[in-house]
């Protein structure tokens, strides 16, 4: 059967799903007024200073947007619908930690240029510059330009509230925002500030990218067919006699797709935010509220794999993985801890427990959102919600564990080994929870930028 199946017998598999859900449902929306307005609505609401009533209201609406896109909304891009329910889901709880769960006017400030007092507004030379904490503009384009930052920027890069895996601000940065000089020439970009590390990063990610896809291209696991396989031509097909090695290449091969995805995404975006500043210097000076050759700017978005030895499945998700929802799940969570009685917020453990809960129970409901949006029938509770909420018993029960060792054993280089298996075998057994969940839904099918797909599926059986 497999012989004559091809990715395009899956593409067109897909459409017909998508099809048959809107035709059963009888219900349809406008995906552009809708998406539109889902995203500039909370925009709108931080134009108004103080308007914390409004923005209530705003938030109202959005969320109720958020619910029809959820419900009514499927793809066969953007990861086979994948993007729908995980975008929607954290720009809901990213609005609401922004623009009700904190003051705009008084907690966020972002690191700007300004003019000097004695600026030459009639001289177009004079680029001097100082740079300073924005806190809520007062001039309305300037405020747009703001707000459109804040609720853009999820680590908080250039932001007061940069999550703290991000490494610190220079100390020569540092150093003038206590004591400002008289003033900073800030330069127009030039190509020598650091486009070529950006480009060789995406070259890099989308080489291995492709590799990645070449990998899993034969087997049918990444197609949706859990049970088979993999073909005979297949780089996989070696470990088909021994289930166990065939699992973990799978994973593997799971999490460097997502790794090298999203490095991907964020290495080409903001390369072509950086040629955009080229072509166009001056203008740059105008609108960018940092130079683009500050090498700050651009933080890595995954942490080093060694960091996994210093605390195991705890530096995992805390340090090694992408961090995009950390402080939108860390404010939420504090808010929620703060309604717990004093005695229960004081106490260490059940302070720290609390906040682990939330924020694995938090992240998990977006996944588990990105999972409903696909269009085929997935386990978004009992799949990929539960994979979330299994790891902090991952965590407690590697704490148990590693505090029964010697301390020297813990300190030492062992210690740290036995971090890293325990983290993989952990993953081994609870990562199809959610793997298999995103080979149902059809995630490894489809990328934002599909050429590596698109090559893999020229060979799956030769249809050109």
């Amino acid at each position: 059967m497999l012989d004559s199946f091809s990715y395009r017998d899956l593409v067109r598999l897909r459409k017909a799903q998508i099809a048959n859900f809107y035709a059963d449902e009888g219900s349809h929306v406008f995906p552009t007024a809708t998406a539109l307005a889902f995203i500039c609505l909370p925009v709108l609401g931080l134009l108004v200073p103080g308007a914390r009533r409004l923005r209530l209201i705003l938030f109202t609406i959005t969320l109720y947007l958020g619910v029809i896109i959820t419900r009514d909304m499927r793809s066969i891009h953007v990861g086979n619908g994948f993007m729908v329910g995980l975008f929607t889901s954290s720009w809901i709880l990213h609005v609401a930690v922004h623009t009700l769960l904190s003051s705009v006017e008084k907690d966020f400030r972002r690191l700007e240029y300004r003019r000097p007092a004695d600026h030459r507004r009639d001289h177009p030379l004079d680029v001097r510059q100082i740079m300073h904490w924005q806190q809520y503009p007062e001039a309305v384009f300037h405020r747009l330009n703001w707000a459109v930052g804040l609720l853009f920027s999820w680590r908080g890069v250039e932001w007061n509230w940069r999550i703290d895996t991000l490494k610190e601000l220079p100390a020569q940065l540092q150093a003038s925002l206590l004591h400002p000089p008289r003033h900073q020439t800030r330069k127009p970009l030039t190509n020598d500030h650091g486009l070529l590390p950006l480009l060789f990063s995406a070259l890099n990610s989308y080489a291995m990218l492709s590799l990645v896809v070449f990998l899993m291209k034969d087997d049918p696991y990444f197609w949706g067919l859990l049970q088979v396989r993999p073909l005979p031509d297949s780089p996989l097909h070696v470990f088909s006699q021994w289930p166990l090695l065939l699992r973990m290449s799978r994973m593997m091969l799971c999490f460097a797709h997502l790794k090298y995805h999203l490095t991907l995404e964020q290495v080409v975006g903001e390369s072509f935010l950086f040629i955009v500043a080229l072509a166009a210097p001056v203008k740059a000076l105008t609108l960018l509220p940092v130079s683009f050759g500050t090498p700050w700017l651009f933080t890595p978005l995954f942490g080093s794999p060694g960091v996994v030895m210093d605390s195991g499945l705890a530096s995992f998700w805390s340090s090694f993985w992408h961090q995009f929802y950390r402080f939108d799940v860390v404010t939420f969570s504090t808010t929620v801890l703060s309604l717990f009685p004093a005695r229960v917020r004081q106490h260490c453990v059940a302070r720290r427990a609390i906040r682990m809960l939330l924020s694995f129970f938090l992240v998990g409901v977006i996944h588990a959102c990105a999972s409903y949006t696909q269009p085929v029938p997935t386990r978004p509770i009992q799949g990929v919600l539960f994979f979330f909420l299994l790891q902090p018993l991952g965590i407690i029960i590697q704490i148990v564990l590693i505090a029964a060792l010697p301390p020297w054993v813990r300190k030492s280089r062992i210690g740290g080994a036995a971090n890293m298996v325990y983290v993989f075998l952990w993953f081994l057994l609870t990562s199809p929870l959610v793997f298999d969940d995103y080979s149902t839904g059809g995630l490894w099918l489809s990328d934002v930028f599909n050429f590596p797909s698109l090559c893999a599926a020229c060979y799956i059986q030769g249809d050109q």
